[in-house]
């Protein structure tokens, strides 16, 4: 995208040929470097260009931007970055696959990342802002809506229940996924499915032990028969 070779890049100021070979050799970019791809990016119309995407290939990555549809009103400025953010996670479902990494702490996957078909995503671009991580489900007390082993797509930006939604959790250090109501002050009623048999109600210091990895939007797996 930025047109040039990298033994161009290794001819600009503040970058050599040791440095770049080090910098593919431990797959880390670097300070230095990264600033003269901004630099670059910017000379040619890219945005879009993160460390996290460079080195992981995390998020909806670069893209040429359209100055011809970037013309906004003032009224309209404040919503720009929501439009182009908008604008890279649907340029990021047109590809064959969407990068997400593993809820830390949760998941047991030896690897840190996995690479999901972005058909199974829907055209669902929630699924891809940067705070959302993946988990499999690893009980059926949400059976007939999340079965075990589906994986999940959990927003770790929630850290707390605020409102009523199915949540991954830990209590007393075991990660679970259930709807968590919110029944009153200080008290939470954790359901599964079958609320006769997978209910629980938590409240005061019953709630201490209790860490909220993040809110379930989304979930994909395959039924069996």
């Amino acid at each position: 995208m930025l047109d040039i070779s990298r033994a161009e890049f290794a001819n600009l100021p503040g970058v050599t040929s040791q440095n770049l070979y080090s910098a593919f050799k431990r797959e880390k970019v670097g300070e230095a470097h990264m600033a003269r791809l901004r630099e670059l990016a910017a000379s040619k119309g890219v945005e879009g260009l993160t460390v996290d995407w460079l080195e992981a290939g995390l998020g909806a990555g670069p893209h040429q931007t359209d100055h011809g549809t970037l013309q906004v009103s003032a009224l309209e400025a404040g919503n720009d970055r929501d439009l182009r953010s908008q604008s890279a996670s649907n340029r990021a479902l047109a590809t064959a696959y969407a990068r997400f990494e593993f809820l830390a702490g949760y998941a047991q996957e030896r690897t840190r990342f996995i690479d999901i078909p972005s058909t199974l995503l829907r055209g669902n671009v929630d699924l891809l802002t940067p705070s959302v991580r993946v988990y499999p489900n690893p009980n059926d007390v949400m059976r007939g809506e999340i079965e075990k082993g589906d994986l999940v797509f959990v927003d770790t930006s929630v850290c707390q229940v605020e409102a009523d939604g199915v949540y991954a959790y830990k209590i007393g250090g075991i990660p679970q996924i259930r709807r968590i109501q919110v029944r009153g002050k200080g008290v939470l009623r954790f359901r599964g499915t079958h609320a006769y048999e997978d209910s629980l109600e938590l409240s005061g210091v019953e709630l201490e032990d209790l860490e909220i990895g993040g809110r379930v939007i989304g979930s994909i797996g395959c039924r069996k028969f």
